[in-house]
């Protein structure tokens, strides 16, 4: 029994690591997307906004 709860203990830390693992994981990645679509935006924004000056011009 004591050996169990042991094992159990065990295999729920391990289990408790991985999904903190894999949550700072998914927390980094969004971070990566809104950092990329970010730039591609601002790019596209400022491509576009150049365009529309030299039609003005």
């Amino acid at each position: 029994m004591a050996k169990k709860s042991f094992d159990q203990r065990l295999k729920d830390r391990w289990l408790g690591k991985q999904n903190e693992k894999a949550s700072q994981t998914m927390a980094r990645m969004r971070e990566f997307d809104g950092l990329f679509n970010n730039k591609i935006f601002n790019q596209l924004r400022r491509i576009l906004t150049h365009n529309q000056e030299g039609g003005k011009k």
